[in-house]
């Protein structure tokens, strides 16, 4: 026991108390310095100085105090906490060595005083360390024995020690005690309040925590709450102000000792810097923090315990750091120590300590690759919740992880959180009308797996458990799901009923409005209706703007309306967004990711106009009169099935020298001859203008047998767009060799090699393209079934990437394709009171194919009449109103014509052994433009409310041929590796041959 209690001091009081004596033992010189940016000095003096003797020495005298809590307390063992006090003064000492303006040269005396009676072994050890650092200065170390004889040999400052002095210090303590209690309610209630999800009414408490502290004068009850602030802070949420926290804080943690306040400090300097996505500093203040936590062994029990749960928490952080990092193997080993030390204390923190640790290693597990550790933790995580509190908070976690685990990729993952989400949810009493929130998570994660069938029931689910007001947005949320997965599956029409709901159901708040706007902008604009998308997503970006909505929502927006008006050929507008993306800046404050897709728009968008410019160009090039023809123009007196018949033939010359075991070999066959031949085909609709030609889209060859049956024999030409999936990139294939690979178009974009020999000893050109390449089953049905019809001029099937048509629905690209082939979109309405049936058309759902051109070939005189009544009767729309009733004998003789073509067809059904069925076919037909025009009849005055007939409900759209339980195909999406517009390729443009020759 020493003499005089410097324990009651405090670090504060015993620095002043040592600066008193060396004043009084040495001279009033010294100087006094402590306090925040002392540079490791409590006291110095430069000259000539009778220390550590009474002989004179010249030089730097360095005195430094260190002071340990309790040091002489009974049972206290303090040597660990001053070894471990030392050794961060050497790294100070060492730092201090290092910058220039501060310890310019080693001093020449440098003394330690400390409360702590040291062993004689620990002052050696002190001593060393210090030697370590300054191997030429003399160390001299003043513990509280050394410190209780100086007080002996200054009576008037060991008075101020005396009984009176610790009567007023302990009035003093008292008073200090009760704000220090009243501060430390208010932390406690804060960290209920966030518990409970109140995060501003905390803040709002620790607030009143640091007015408290700083009018106490408690400083280290001030910073705690600094720190404290800083972590519930996030500009992301616009809660608090966490960068100005931390630089309060940062003025006077130099003054504090206590490691587990250091260790808060540094917990906010890493959260800062993660929020600044400076993720390398978060790591070294989080490393920093976790030496804090290892002071731990001397700490009391209290102390102690709060070191390793903080110890714990930090961990888990360094791993999600270090994780984010791409570093997971580093993260491994403090997986397993977080995990060791949590599962021994699941109820610490009221079972927080466990959340945090199985979050960190789920997150952990995930980057690894191993979904099922992921798995096995999420249920351990969902386990641990015993109270209702703790199963609602442990919910949102789960929620929040099945959508980020989702976005991963790991779809598995995301429905197992999901799905525990929503027990918990049960379990948690749904105070909060949490439950249909997490069931909109669990629709929401099973959508993007994959499973759109079994997404869409729960959301439909889901629309039926929102009874509750509250639950508004939620249903809204539902309703643009149900609409994303009808847009995603190819029912486009659907999509835009229920984005349209969506709409109405919003919210008054602006940034809602827009994102539904956006949403609705998607899916009018797969179902066709370009200009209408546009015209949304241009308000959704205004809305978005005047909301202040982060700079990556507002790429998002802007690409959209660069996609559309670039299509529809707007110049103004596309350039207007390409500006407005250009000046976008990326929000400091989010993800990576965030960041990244805002320079990754700044990329494409460009690219993209570019793309739908130069295509509309090809398009309307294609299809005008000015380009250079080397075919002789057809006559319009020449039948546009004669005329395209004349272009087929190159086409069967190669497929008849291609052997019958090359079959891959014939699609690429087909592209070669598509690449200049299409043009021709659109050349010769647009010169013979009395033809009805109609454009349909398929996606499987079961959709392309069904539209040839019902089309083939009312159409002068049926155009077929290929949206089914296609063999795309660069490859290295053969080409049969014929006379009209080099007299006739065809081949832009090919390179052919020196022929071989094949087994037969046919010439075979080997060639390097890249393409789009229609499946082998298309072109094996194309050559065999449906030969006739090819070589009748009355079909071509081209790959949507080949001419262009990249849109997933009918989009402006395809409109101005088809106009381009003088070709009848027919565009069906949707049930509304004035729409006009035109009639039923006959088909036959089994007939042969060469059957079908056999009765083409046979009816033309009937099929002719037919063609010219239904075109007569697109003209009798009236030019001012749309949907009039169309003149009566008009629809008498059109529904003699097929009553008369139904007989024919009935007749030939019952020799040939074939059923019939028929297709009711009601709405009008309208014309698309290239100047971007609405998708209306003429001179309509409202809205449109019709779809394109050519892509038919098996296709996106509710027109159905087939069983009444045909599903849609599914959305179109080109690869990455499709190769863009080489059908477009003028007749001039010709193939090119690469001489190869070996070497001598």
């Amino acid at each position: 026991m020493i003499e005089y209690k410097l324990d009651d001091l405090g670090w504060e009081g015993f620095e002043k108390l040592v600066q008193a004596l060396l004043k009084a033992k040495l001279g009033l010189g010294i100087e006094a310095w402590g306090g925040s940016g002392d540079w490791g000095r409590d006291a110095f003096f430069n000259g000539e100085l009778n220390y550590p003797t009474q002989k004179p020495r010249q030089g730097g005298f360095v005195f430094q105090s260190k002071f340990v809590e309790s040091a002489n307390a009974a049972g206290a063992k303090p040597d660990k906490l001053i070894l471990a006090a030392v050794r961060k003064e050497c790294l100070r000492i060492k730092k201090n060595m290092t910058l220039p303006g501060q310890w310019d040269e080693s001093p020449t005396c440098y003394t330690l005083f400390t409360n702590v009676v040291l062993k004689p072994k620990t002052r050696k050890k002190i001593n060393e360390l210090i030697k370590k650092e300054l191997p030429t200065t003399e160390v001299s170390t003043q513990d509280g024995g050394d410190v209780c004889a100086w007080l002996r040999l200054c009576p008037e400052i060991a008075q101020s020690l005396d009984p009176l002095s610790v009567i007023v210090k302990e009035i003093q303590d008292k008073v200090g005690l009760g704000h220090k209690k009243e501060i430390r309610a208010k932390i406690n209630l804060a960290q209920t309040l966030v518990r409970q999800e109140k995060r501003s009414e905390g803040l709002r408490e620790l607030e009143a925590a640091l007015a408290l502290a700083q009018a106490a004068k408690l400083l280290e009850e001030e910073i705690e709450v600094l720190l404290a602030l800083c972590l519930l802070s996030s500009s992301r949420h616009g809660i608090g102000n966490r960068r100005g926290y931390l630089d309060q804080a940062e003025q006077k943690i130099e003054e504090i000792k206590d490691d587990s306040v250091r260790m808060l400090y540094f917990r906010a300097k890493a959260a800062a810097c993660s929020e600044d996505h400076n993720l390398q500093e978060a790591e070294n203040a989080l490393w920093l923090a976790v030496k804090c936590c290892e002071n731990a062994e001397g700490a009391n029990t209290s102390e102690k315990e709060n070191l390793l749960t903080q110890a714990c928490v930090v961990r888990s952080e360094l791993i999600i750091n270090l994780c984010k990092q791409d570093r997971h193997n580093e993260a491994a080993e403090l997986v397993a120590a977080c995990d060791a030390y949590a599962r021994d204390h699941t109820d610490d923190e009221d079972g927080e300590l466990m959340d945090a640790a199985m979050s960190a290693g789920i997150f952990w597990a995930l980057k690894t690759g191993n979904e099922e550790n992921a798995i096995r933790r999420i249920h351990e995580l969902e386990a641990t919740a015993q109270t209702g509190h703790q199963a609602g908070r442990i919910a949102g976690q789960l929620s929040n992880m099945a959508n980020n685990s989702s976005r991963m990729e790991f779809h598995k993952v995301a429905l197992v959180a999901a799905e525990a989400s929503v027990r918990l949810g049960e379990k948690a009493g749904d105070k909060d009308g949490f439950l249909v929130g997490a069931l909109y998570t669990v629709a929401v994660v099973t959508f993007q797996s994959g499973d759109h069938a079994t997404a869409k029931r729960t959301a439909e689910a889901l629309l039926d458990a929102c009874k509750d007001p509250k639950d508004v947005v939620i249903k809204q949320a539902a309703n643009h799901l149900l609409a994303e997965i009808s847009r995603r599956v190819g029912n486009a029409e659907i999509a835009v009923e229920l984005a349209l709901k969506a709409l109405a159901s919003a919210s008054s708040r602006p940034e809602e409005v827009a994102f539904t706007k956006q949403a609705v902008a998607r899916a009018l604009s797969d179902n066709g209706q370009t200009e209408e998308a546009l015209a949304h997503a241009i308000q959704a970006y205004e809305l978005m703007k005047a909301s202040g909505v982060p700079a990556h929502a507002l790429a998002d927006v802007l690409l959209q309306i660069v996609s559309y008006s670039s299509a529809l050929g707007l110049s103004a507008e596309t350039s207007e967004a390409l500006d407005a993306i250009s000046l976008l800046k990326p929000d400091p404050y989010y993800e990576v990711k965030a960041q990244e897709s805002i320079t990754k728009t700044q990329k494409t968008a460009p690219k993209l106009a570019e793309m739908n410019t130069t295509l509309r160009g090809r398009i309307i090039e294609a299809s005008a009169s000015d380009w250079e023809n080397d075919v002789n123009q057809p006559p319009e007196t020449t039948s546009l099935a004669d005329a395209n018949a004349t272009v087929m033939k190159s086409l069967f010359a190669f497929w008849d020298a291609v052997p019958s075991i090359y079959p891959e070999s014939a699609a690429v066959a087909y592209d070669f001859w598509g690449r200049g031949n299409f043009v021709r085909i659109l050349r010769n609709a647009q010169a013979i203008r009395s033809a009805l030609n109609i454009t349909i889209e398929v996606r499987t060859l079961e959709d392309l047998k069904q539209a040839i049956r019902l089309w083939t024999l009312y159409a002068d030409l049926l155009l077929v767009i290929w949206k089914g999936l296609t063999r795309n990139g660069s490859g290295l294939d053969a080409l049969p060799e014929c006379d009209e690979m080099f007299s006739g178009p065809g081949g832009a974009g090919y390179i052919l090699g020196s022929p071989v020999n094949d087994e037969s000893g046919r010439r075979i050109w080997l060639c390097l393209t890249h393409a789009s390449i229609l499946p082998v089953d298309v072109i094996s049905f194309l050559m065999s079934e449906a030969r006739q019809l090819l070589a009748s001029g009355r079909l071509v099937v081209v790959p949507a990437t080949g001419v262009g048509c990249v849109h997933p629905g009918h989009g402006p690209l395809e409109q101005l394709l088809t106009e381009s082939a003088n070709a009848f979109p027919g565009l069906r309405g949707s049930g509304q009171a004035n729409e006009l049936p035109i009639g039923l058309i006959p088909y036959s759902p089994d007939t042969p194919f060469e059957l079908l051109a056999d009765i083409a070939q046979a009816q033309q005189n009937n099929l002719r009449k037919l063609r010219l009544l239904l075109m007569q009767r697109t003209c009798e729309f009236g030019p001012k109103e749309a949907g009039i009733i169309a003149n009566k004998k008009l629809a008498l003789e059109i529904d003699d014509a097929l009553q008369n073509l139904a007989g024919q067809q009935s007749t030939i059904a019952r020799k040939s052994g074939i059923s019939l069925a028929k297709e009711p076919l009601n709405g009008n037909f309208c014309r698309f433009h290239r100047d971007g025009s609405r998708l209306l009849p003429i001179s309509a005055l409202s809205s449109s409310k019709f779809a394109p007939l050519l892509t038919m409900q098996n296709f996106g759209y509710k027109w159905r041929i087939g069983s009444p339980d045909s599903q849609p195909q599914g959305r179109y999406e080109p690869s990455e590796k499709s190769v863009i517009g080489p059908w477009l390729a003028l007749p001039t443009e010709r193939w090119s041959i690469l001489a190869v020759r070996a070497k001598k």
